[in-house]
Order: C-alpha cells, then sequence, then structure tokens
C-alpha cells in the first residue's frame, strides 16, 4: 500500500487542497520510491487508476483526483470530518 504522510505549501500560502505543491508518499511494499510527488502527478496516476494512494491518518481515506479547470489536485475520500485528513498531515514549505 502507498501512503501519503506529509504535504508541502509555497511560502505564504493558505494551507488549502488546491495550494498544496507536492505530497510526500512512502511504500510499504516498495512498488513507488520513497518521496516528495506533484500532486498534478498523482492526480493523474488516480485518473489512470495507477495507483491506490492512503491518507497516512485513521481512518486511512483513499485519494481521489480533483479536476477544477486548470488546477488538478487531490483530496481525501469524504468520511464525515469537517477538515479533510489530506490537509491534517505534516506541513512544509517548498524551499524558495
Amino acid at each position: 500500500m502507498i501512503y501519503a504522510d506529509k504535504i508541502s505549501f509555497n511560502k505564504g500560502d493558505q494551507h488549502r487542497l488546491n495550494t498544496i505543491v507536492r505530497i510526500h508518499l512512502h511504500s510499504e511494499s516498495g512498488e513507488l520510491s520513497d518521496g516528495w510527488y506533484y500532486k498534478e502527478t498523482i492526480n493523474q496516476w488516480l485518473h489512470e487508476d495507477k495507483y491506490e494512494i492512503k491518507v497516512e491518518i485513521n481512518p486511512f481515506p483513499k485519494l481521489i483526483p480533483v479536476d477544477d479547470g486548470s488546477n488538478r489536485y487531490v483530496r481525501s475520500d469524504q468520511d464525515g470530518t469537517t477538515k479533510d485528513n489530506l490537509l491534517k498531515l505534516e506541513a512544509y514549505t517548498e524551499p524558495e
């Protein structure tokens, strides 16, 4: 299984799903190299059903692709929480 465990934003950006720059993924099975991936790349993988990726927060919701005009990003499957589980991950600032 592949898990999202960290997210990054540009300095000064509001922490919203569509402003995430990259997501850190790790794979317990080794099917994907651990590392930081752009949200657009992950969005494409999910559209292609290339990987199943879950947020590493209980109840481990799946990531799903979102296409909002020209902005392609991902969010976690709804689980009744008020804040998307992806935004609950540890956040980092992109280097300038």
